[in-house]
């Protein structure tokens, strides 16, 4: 009899219990959502600066007070137990969870104390077509910042990954008022700024400039150390260090130095070549101010030697002849026959190395001959052919305008 009443009590109790716990969670989200009654989504969270809390929703919580959780929902005003397991269906832009901040303390903290543990402090997941994380900051401050404060840490501060067709990072800026960057990196240490690698058929990186009135370059690098500006690196053979393409009336790349230095420098090792310049009938390579120079180590150092400028396209060859019975017919060769254009009059230039006067007595498109005025019938000369080059016959003191504009900078 006595165990059957102790068994009656128990169960008494127990429910009691149970009523107990939904009346308390039933109250709490009343209270609460009656003093919330602006913000169906949320419940303001007033903290002060040492961390004590004040409030917090009890509804996204579910009051169920025949689950096993019911009992414990809520152990003690203003907390939640931990860990929490639960799944709410809103629409719209009717947030899940929300926490306000109207003082000046932090609003939320998320911190792993155990050195041994390899999980994200903060793990956000997202099926869907938004964002995983997005950070707004309508004030003065920054939307986003991560901290790696650790001296021995060897992993990246964001890590960013896309296994999808999409980009793995976009930072954009949309007030056109604004003079600052979109992407801003500084290392104090002896590692990039910057480092981009592309394991794939995509280039490493692409600097753009879209807006067709701009006059500012799509990508700026400036170095005030006494190291390289840039420094492009083509670690496989037959690989590009760099390639600049630019469809735009302007030029493709602007070397300025304004010390005592050189503007640019190129670098051939070994077999390798210094410059290949390319174009499709314009200026290959046109200097303004100074001289091209062909630079000639000797024992008393190293000598500057000038090229001769001339105000038409020449091309000229040279060679040695001798005569015969007072002539003697050289013929063009060949190759340099292929350069030029021997249709146009080009120049002959003679100079004998014996007691005779030479003169050119014919010149075809074939070649020359030249005889003897008076002197030795079999002396030996040489000879300078000096042509107009193909294609580009009608070129002469060209104007260039454009160095106009550069000389006055």
């Amino acid at each position: 009899m006595y165990q059957q009443a102790q068994t009656r009590w128990n169960a008494q109790t127990f429910r009691l219990g149970r009523f107990t716990a939904a009346l308390l969670l039933a109250i709490t989200a009343a209270g609460l959502q009656a003093c919330d009654e602006s913000d169906p989504t949320g419940t303001d969270l007033t903290t002060s600066t040492d961390g004590g809390r004040t409030g917090i929703g009890a509804k996204a919580v579910a009051a169920d007070a025949s689950a096993a959780r019911g009992e414990a929902a809520l152990t003690a005003a203003g907390t939640l137990p931990l860990p929490i397991d639960d799944t709410v269906s809103t629409s719209g832009e009717q947030e899940v969870f929300r926490l306000t901040q109207t003082g000046t303390g932090a609003l939320g903290l998320f911190r792993i104390i155990n050195s041994s543990n390899g999980e994200a402090a903060l793990r956000s997941e997202s099926n869907g077509g938004g964002y995983s994380v997005h950070g707004v900051n309508t004030g003065k401050g920054t939307a986003g910042r991560f901290d790696n404060t650790s001296y021995s840490s060897t992993q990246p501060t964001l890590w960013s990954i896309q296994n999808g067709l999409g980009r793995a990072g976009w930072f954009e800026i949309t007030n056109p008022s604004n003079s600052s960057q979109a992407l801003y990196t500084t290392n104090a240490g002896s590692g990039y700024a910057l480092n981009a690698v592309a394991r794939g058929n995509g280039v490493a990186g692409v600097f753009e400039n879209t807006y067709y009135a701009s006059d500012r370059p799509a990508l700026h690098v400036r170095t005030q150390g006494t190291g390289w500006t840039a420094a492009f690196i083509g670690t496989k053979s037959g690989g590009k260090g760099v390639t600049i393409l630019s469809p735009s009336n302007n030029v493709t790349l602007d070397a300025e130095n304004t010390g005592t230095g050189f503007a640019a420098k190129f670098i051939g090792y070994g077999s390798a070549k210094g410059v290949y310049i390319q174009t499709q009938g314009g200026a290959g390579l046109q200097v303004v101010g100074g001289s091209k120079n062909a630079v000639v180590h000797t024992p008393s150092g190293a000598k500057a030697l000038y090229t001769e400028e001339s105000t038409e396209v020449w091309f000229t060859d040279y060679g040695f002849g001798r005569l015969e019975n007072g002539r003697a017919r050289i013929l063009l060769d060949p190759a340099f026959a292929q350069t030029i254009n021997p249709d146009e009059p080009y120049h002959v230039f003679v100079q004998s190395y014996g007691d005779a006067e030479l003169y050119v007595r014919e010149r075809t498109p074939l070649g020359f001959e030249v005889a003897v005025r008076e002197g030795v019938s079999n002396a030996e000369f040489s000879y300078r052919i000096v042509a107009k080059r193909l294609h580009f016959e009608g070129k002469r003191l060209e104007p260039a305008p454009w160095a106009d504009q550069l000389e006055q900078r």
